[in-house]
């Protein structure tokens, strides 16, 4: 049985390890031998990366993904990420900025957008999923995961079917923050594979140290394709080693497209990548994988896969462990199960509480964090909701339960997400918003006019990618555009400028008597 697997290290693996910091130079010198690998797909766009090559590497996202499918060609798919109606803001968007972004990012390469929202409500993916597939892309269905009272297994089976009618293609156990148990994989995954008859991926972070048992085990059950970073790009809160589960893989008797010496090659390069961008580089590297494996490895893997045969999922995560920290993998980090939110939710609280002088109350904070969530109707905590749900905590702790409440909170309530997992209280609703009736879906107002650089006397955007940017992130694309309209100017100055001097040096020499 073949078992797929889908590269993040372009987009989830450095937006994980180093701040979303990669450069397009950097990423098509990865994809030279890239393009070579028997890979699912290549994660490449999408994310934070779109805000953070303008706000950080003055660099045009659109341009970025036009040099990478130029690269690859339609032979190796690339895969981009959509959250939904929120696309990548913290608000919901008009359709028709949802629709525009989705049909030009297909046009542009993408060939497989995955979609999914903070709240799990279908509802906030249809605009989404309409303009890929009319563009012929494949709508890639992502479940995303969490823990609470409400989420359990049958839960997310659930909302796999509904992703189903809803048109998908693919389906994906999103596991954003790591919280993902090796037993609960093995339940959901046998469950959702009783279900729907669409291909099942899986997309677990190794933060808390169950990544790559997590792969393991989705192998063991047939899983279609797992998503993985090269060696020198996965662990702590990235992803499970493409080497260490290809390894599983062919020990398993399953076909993986397993290359060592090409992988060695690609690692490298990203290696050296992560070199350079060390200043943003705040965990462990793990060390190369071996071209031949070395017996104690070979043994080792050869008994975590006896523990998996026999669900003996604790002895199993303990060598893997093991195994993990043979190659210099950061440990895991429990505090994600403990508070129940992801590693750098934690880091903004902190800041917050920073603020206001008062980081010795985190313990307090997150303890609030499962009130509020439990008040708000239990949102999984990912991006939007997990700031909402935390900077309210933090208000809570900080100001008074519910004294000061904040606008996106109070849109969360009222329902301008979407509707929750579970309902939300009438009375907690009146009391927070003024009203006892929920108003779903209320888009964010946005000024459809062209912006103006007075600086250089012309449109600040000059295509409709441009404009999408514009609208998508104002404040980083201003500045972002500005600088990019500047140097049109100064160009075309200089062109000016240069015909002048052309013109004269002709004058001088006679050429026009």
């Amino acid at each position: 049985m073949r078992i797929r697997f889908n590269d993040v290290s372009l987009r989830d693996g450095h937006q994980s390890l180093l701040a979303t910091r990669m450069t397009t130079d950097q990423i098509l010198n990865v994809l030279d031998e890239l393009k070579k690998a028997d890979l699912n797909s290549i994660e490449a766009w999408g994310g934070a990366t779109l805000d953070a090559t303008m706000r950080y590497l003055n660099e045009d996202p659109w341009e970025r993904l036009d040099k990478i499918y130029s690269s690859l060609g339609p032979a190796v798919p690339i895969r981009a990420l959509c959250r939904g109606q929120n696309l990548f803001g913290y608000n919901p968007y008009p359709d028709e900025i949802v629709d525009e972004f989705n049909r030009l990012a297909v046009q542009s390469g993408v060939a497989v957008m995955r979609i999914f929202d903070a709240l799990n409500d279908p509802e906030n993916l249809k605009t989404a999923v309409k303009a890929v597939k009319e563009e012929n892309g494949i709508f890639d269905g992502a479940i995303a995961y969490t823990t609470g009272p409400v989420f359990d297994a049958d839960y997310f089976v659930d909302y796999a079917l509904k992703l189903e009618e809803l048109g998908a293609d693919i389906i994906t156990i999103k596991d954003m923050a790591g919280l993902l148990s090796p037993q609960m994989t093995y339940e959901l995954i046998t469950k959702l594979k009783a279900k729907i008859s669409l291909p099942l991926h899986l997309h677990t972070h190794t933060t808390p140290g169950y990544g790559h048992l997590n792969g393991v085990i989705a192998m063991a059950l047939g899983i279609d394709a797992v998503d993985t970073a090269f060696m020198s790009m996965s662990g702590g809160s990235s992803l499970p080693s493409i080497e260490i589960l290809s390894v599983f893989g062919k020990k398993m008797g399953r076909s993986v497209g397993y290359d060592p010496k090409l992988f060695a090659e690609i690692d490298n390069r990203l290696r050296a990548i992560r070199k350079e961008l060390e200043p943003f580089d705040k965990l462990n590297t793990p060390m190369p994988f071996p071209v031949v494996l070395p017996r104690q490895l070979e043994e080792k893997i050869g008994r975590i896969i006896d523990y998996v045969d026999k669900k003996d999922f604790n002895h199993a995560l303990k060598e893997m462990h093991e195994l993990e920290k043979m190659f210099n993998f950061s440990p895991p980090d429990y505090l994600v199960l403990e508070a129940q939110i992801p590693g750098g939710m934690y880091t903004n609280l902190l800041l917050q509480l920073e603020s206001f002088n008062a980081t010795d109350r985190i313990q307090d904070v997150m303890k609030e964090i499962v009130e509020v969530r439990r008040d708000a109707g239990y949102p999984p905590l990912v991006t939007p909701t997990s700031q909402i749900v935390g900077v309210q905590a933090v208000m809570n702790v900080i100001k008074g339960k519910y004294k000061m409440v904040t606008a996106p909170f109070k849109a969360l309530v009222q329902g301008a997400y979407g509707k929750t997992p579970s309902p939300i209280d009438t009375d907690f609703r009146k009391m927070i918003t003024g009203k006892s009736e929920p108003s779903f879906y209320l888009k964010e107002d946005v000024d459809f006019g062209d912006p103006f650089c007075d600086e250089c006397g012309m449109p600040l955007c000059s295509t409709p990618k441009e404009r999408l940017l514009y609208l998508l992130f104002p404040q980083t694309a201003e500045v972002f555009l500005k600088n990019k309209r500047l140097k049109d100017y100064t160009r075309e100055r200089e062109k000016e400028y240069e015909q002048i001097r052309e013109f004269s040096e002709q004058i001088g020499e006679g050429g026009w008597f």
